[in-house]
């Protein structure tokens, strides 16, 4: 096993003022561990954010068919559907949206993310300062043309 870091935005200093447009983001969390489903979706919403819960991949793409979003925050290994074949099925449904992965595995290489609109990646178990982060920078990048 090889260890790969990906970092898909520039560091940059974002004060509060740069995150306006994270107001209201609202958010599909993918994970097949109900806990940290829920924990993660609790965090979240703590923090101002409209979340919706998948607990897999199939589901995620129900959502996704019925709603729009601003941000997909998913694990990568889940059973019924990883997340790169999510974002590859996403394609046709929301070709848009940008994805933030999160694993527990470090092998996740940046060829493998840039050709899939992954914005970052995270991983676990989650430092909730750094996934709160990496959300910002996520939406703040999509918000911008």
């Amino acid at each position: 096993m090889f260890k790969c870091l990906f970092i898909g935005l520039a560091a940059t200093d974002m004060g509060p003022a740069s995150y306006k447009c994270c107001v209201n983001s609202k958010i599909l969390l993918v994970d097949d561990d109900p806990s940290n489903l829920r924990n993660v979706a609790r965090f979240l919403r703590g923090e101002g954010y409209e979340v919706d819960e998948a607990g897999g991949g199939n589901e995620a793409l129900q959502f996704l068919d019925q709603a729009s979003y601003d941000l997909v925050l998913s694990d990568v290994m889940m059973p019924d559907l990883d997340g790169f074949h999510l974002i590859a099925q996403t394609l046709s449904i929301a070709p848009e949206v940008p994805f933030l992965l999160m694993s527990g595995f470090s092998n996740i290489c940046p060829d493998q993310m840039v050709k899939r609109r992954v914005k970052d990646f995270i991983l676990k178990p989650l430092d909730l300062d750094e996934l709160l982060s990496k959300v910002k920078r996520a939406l703040d990048a999509g918000s911008h043309p």
